[in-house]
């Protein structure tokens, strides 16, 4: 990871190799759906790097994940662990999620009042001139990307904690870089002036992570929104995804989708099904 001066974050880390399970596992499952048969077992591979990250890297007593180069282990507190949570028992187990996420929400340690610091306050690598992943901010994708994380596992409020944290960035700043600071309202200035692309992560954990929607390995649509405390209705509109168009609306009580010219509803809290035209 880009650091500066004499700290590093590299040999092996426990977040690229968590989420190296993640990988493995969608891959297998993207062979099922094409017919390919894997080269080795790939859900038996991801387990294997799960419990042996867990096994000679997780600390219970700190609830965090060692980085490792040559013999020497050592602890960087860095954004990227977080990354890790969403995914069940793929990456984590209950005891390490649980750490995980205490250490997320502590607002002495990651959480800033507009945002994720990419490293906890108290890391000795910790740089006020770093922003995107030395300290005092991230890049623009990943506090999105880990409320979406926390949404997708059903942890609402936790997420809805992170995302209301980056509701400044769309009347603040007059375009979306590279990185967001977290600890005032400002986006990086030592790089060009730029409109990133990661950006659009803002957009992907609203509408998949707020909204709740999810494409089925059938195809079919899953709808279930989570209002979000800080409001009394949201609403989504024109989305498309699997060769269906919809709209949805949550006011709390229930859940309302129009699509081709069709009308659900449910209560708040359950989840409304589309088939897709692209169903096998």
């Amino acid at each position: 990871m880009e650091l500066r001066g004499e700290f590093r974050y590299d040999g092996i880390v426990p977040d690229l190799n968590l989420r190296r399970c993640v990988n493995y596992r969608l891959v297998g499952k993207l062979c099922r759906l094409a017919g390919i048969t894997p080269p080795f077992d790939m859900e038996k591979r991801a387990d294997s790097i799960r419990d042996l990250a867990h096994r000679e890297l997780y600390s219970p007593e700190q609830g965090w994940f060692y980085a490792k180069d040559g013999d020497v282990k050592y602890f960087r507190w860095t954004m990227q662990l977080f990354k890790a949570l969403g995914w069940g028992d793929w990456t984590l187990t209950e005891e390490s999620s649980e750490a995980l996420r205490k250490h997320l929400l502590d607002e002495d340690e990651f959480l800033g009042q507009y945002g994720i610091h990419s490293l906890a306050k108290k890391d000795p690598a910790y740089d006020a001139r770093d922003v995107d992943n030395g300290g005092p901010g991230a890049c623009i994708s990943f506090a999105p990307a880990i409320a979406d994380r926390l949404y997708a596992d059903g942890f609402i409020r936790e997420g809805d904690n992170i995302l209301n944290r980056l509701l400044w960035l769309g009347s603040a700043l007059p375009y979306w870089g590279d990185s967001q600071r977290a600890d005032v309202m400002e986006y990086r200035r030592d790089t060009p002036l730029q409109s990133d692309i990661q950006g659009a992560a803002l957009a992907q954990t609203i509408i998949f992570g707020v909204f709740g929607i999810r494409v089925k390995d059938d195809f079919s649509i899953e709808i279930k929104p989570h209002l979000p405390s800080w409001c009394k209705r949201i609403a989504l509109k024109n989305i498309r995804l699997a060769g269906i168009s919809f709209h949805v609306e949550c006011d709390g009580e229930k859940i309302s989708v129009v699509a081709d010219g069709k009308h659900y509803t449910c209560e708040h809290g359950g989840s409304i099904t589309l088939p897709s035209e692209m169903q096998t």
